[in-house]
């Protein structure tokens, strides 16, 4: 394509790529997600443009245009409203009847991938975009491959994905590709309903996961917070592969076929985000995701509260430079050492029980305010909902 871009603010970043809103010379609007060569690989790249250009389905979404100059790979896609995983209250979920009209969004997404020889590998909240609409949109194609092609099937061999949404045989990189993705559906559907992950990994020194796997009944959290009829889908699909429902079941699973109670224009208002702070956003970044050859065979540690929890943001409406500076000037007087990068703030102190805690802080212009995100890198949980108060205390935030 010869359309000119104009590059606007960063909408997102992270530590393999950033995502930035442009205008064409039409003054239309897009997202262009940067990847940094020395990140990806020539070859990853192709076989992701190759497969999200040939993708056109209502729940997917769209591929405009890519390109590469001597530093970054770009490619540029369309803006959607919102990202999932900003909805996801910790330890409480989303609104049942919301996640109903959502996951069979996404299961019409999903069959339409699997139906053209694709897998997605990567299926997780941060991965799935809302539209102003309402229309659940799958991103992020860069785990994607075909388990089928020209009718001719392959079992998979390569560790992708994110551990904690991860089948159990993916680790073992040997897998179907179709059921890998029903498996991240179900724990989709726990994180949605409680705003919990089950466990860090699906390895046996993982407890949680030792512990599910070992059990007929769960009548323990983070499992007695879903309906029985929702959790006996779940549990349909939690388990080994020959044994797991496919996605075709799913369809058919009694909940799945309810009628939804969700009109599209009431949508938002059984949604906790605040109105005055819509972000626009899409394709999010890949820092939570587990590395090919990463060892999924070392013990996890095991918290009440999990990766849901790790981030936390704030809202204030105002001029984003002055709001940063008014960040940094609240670390400086709570002695916390720091770091100003181009796009936000890394962070390293010393918690309550002298343990290290590090993250950092990413600032997004939407609109007339900007949004604010802490995100642990390192430390205790509680450890870092402490500095958060300590620092939510002294911060003058948007309540509206």
């Amino acid at each position: 394509m010869n359309i000119k871009y104009d590059i606007q603010e960063t909408l997102a970043s992270g530590s393999t790529s950033k995502v930035k809103r442009i205008l064409t010379i039409d003054n239309i609007e897009y997202a262009i997600k940067i990847m940094p060569k020395m990140l990806k690989d020539i070859k990853s790249f192709n076989k992701e443009i190759s497969i999200h250009r040939s993708l056109n389905h209502p729940n997917i979404i769209k591929y405009i245009d890519s390109y590469e100059d001597k530093d970054n790979y770009y490619m540029v896609m369309n803006l959607a409203k919102f990202e999932l995983y900003t909805f996801i209250e910790c330890d409480v979920g989303i609104n049942p009847l919301v996640v109903h009209f959502l996951i069979k969004q996404l299961i019409s997404g999903v069959e339409y991938l699997h139906s053209k020889g694709i897998c997605h590998r990567d299926i997780k909240p941060e991965n799935l975009l809302i539209d102003a609409d309402g229309t659940l949109l799958i991103s992020d194609f860069g785990y994607s491959t075909f388990f089928r092609y020209k009718n001719k099937y392959r079992r998979l061999k390569f560790l992708a994905g994110s551990k904690e949404y991860m089948a159990p045989e993916v680790a073992m990189e040997n897998y179907d590709g179709e059921l890998c993705d029903v498996w991240s559906l179900g724990i989709l559907l726990i994180v949605l309903l409680t705003g919990t992950l089950p466990w860090d990994a699906p390895i046996p020194s993982d407890q949680r996961f030792k512990t599910f796997i070992s059990m007929k009944y769960h009548y323990y959290p983070p499992f007695t917070k879903i309906r029985d009829k929702i959790l006996d889908l779940i549990k349909k699909i939690l388990v080994v592969e020959k044994r797991r429902f496919t996605l075709e079941m799913v369809k058919d699973h009694s909940w799945i076929k309810e009628e939804s109670s969700v009109a599209r224009d009431t949508l938002f208002s059984l949604m906790p985000i605040k109105d005055s702070c819509k972000l626009v956003f899409t394709q999010p970044d890949d820092n939570q995701r587990l590395i090919a050859g990463s060892d999924l065979k070392l013990s996890q540690p095991i918290n009440n509260c999990n990766q849901i929890c790790e981030q936390k943001r704030f809202y204030k409406k105002g001029n984003m430079v002055e709001i940063k500076n008014e960040v940094t000037d609240l670390l400086k007087w709570m002695v916390v050492p720091h770091k100003i990068l181009e796009d936000g703030i890394s962070f390293s102190t010393t918690d309550t029980k002298r343990g290290v805690l590090r993250g950092d802080i990413i600032f997004t212009k939407v609109e007339d305010h900007c949004y604010i995100t802490f995100r642990k890198i390192k430390g205790d949980f509680k450890e870092f909902k402490k500095f958060l108060g300590a620092f939510a205390d002294n911060f003058s935030e948007d309540n509206n």
